[in-house]
């Protein structure tokens, strides 16, 4: 598990609507993928801990983080839980794997 962390900055009391989104990275939503040479593993980035609502730009099934906030103070944080799972794979060797997703933030 991981966290995004969504910090605005702006007048106390300002009303703010935003959008999180993720890209797709080296796979697709549905089937994300972590490299290391050419060894791959699929893996998934979820909304919820029960890993039903795969995050991903709001297309194809895929969800997305938005809604409004009221800024309590000039600055103020938000915190969002992001949860992995690992697909089943053949034996793969212990190496380091890696994969680059970006998150778009529009507000």
């Amino acid at each position: 598990m991981g966290t995004v962390v969504l910090t605005c900055r702006g007048k106390t009391g300002e009303r703010l609507h935003y959008r999180l989104r993720l890209t797709a990275g080296q796979g697709s939503f549905q089937q994300r993928i972590m490299r290391s040479g050419s060894d791959t593993l699929s893996y998934n980035l979820y909304l919820d801990a029960a890993r039903t609502q795969v995050w991903g730009d709001g297309t194809n099934s895929t969800g997305e983080v938005s809604g409004y906030l009221q800024l309590p103070g000039p600055v103020y944080s938000r915190l969002y839980p992001v949860y992995a799972r690992l697909s089943r794979s053949a034996a793969v060797r212990p190496e380091a794997y890696s994969d680059s997703v970006a998150i778009q933030l529009e507000y």
